[in-house]
């Protein structure tokens, strides 16, 4: 699992999980953060500025003092910065599956949009593990998508 210091709010800098998503990741579990908005396509651009991310509720709480006003806002993230688009709500959590794998981190505090791989470079920065979450349409088994008798 990644961590990386992050820093704000007046606040000494703090080791945070960090798990590194797609801009879908979001709207497939059916979450909406409670301030701001999850990724965009776009962002997944390997080295494209400004390099973005969304806050766990936890993170904004305790290192943000739950700022409303942190959406736009620049933070420190070790020798670089990103700007906040979005405060995930106080009750999302990873899916329980895979954590041995190393592939979600459960305590994630930041989360970064993963680069596509259809992107320039990206071989040569990122993981090539990945973990794939799909939601089952309702009607559906996951045993084949096939419809429930």
């Amino acid at each position: 699992n990644e961590h990386i210091a992050v820093g704000g709010g007046g606040r000494a800098p703090e080791w945070v999980a960090v798990q590194r998503v797609s801009p879908s990741f979001f709207s497939v579990l059916g979450i909406e953060p409670v301030l701001g908005r999850a990724f965009l396509p776009e962002e997944e651009e390997l080295g494209r500025p400004p390099q973005v991310t969304i806050l766990s509720h936890d993170i904004w709480v305790r290192l943000f003092g739950s700022d409303p006003d942190i959406i736009g806002r620049q933070i420190s993230l070790n020798a670089g910065s990103a700007t906040v688009v979005g405060v995930l709500p106080e009750r999302f959590a990873l899916p329980p599956i895979s954590l041995n794998a190393g592939l979600l981190s459960p305590d994630a505090g930041i989360y970064a949009p993963l680069p596509n791989p259809a992107f320039k470079g990206f071989a040569r920065t990122v993981r090539s593990d990945f973990l794939t979450l799909a939601r089952i349409a309702p009607g559906h088994s996951a045993r084949g998508g096939t419809k429930r008798p």
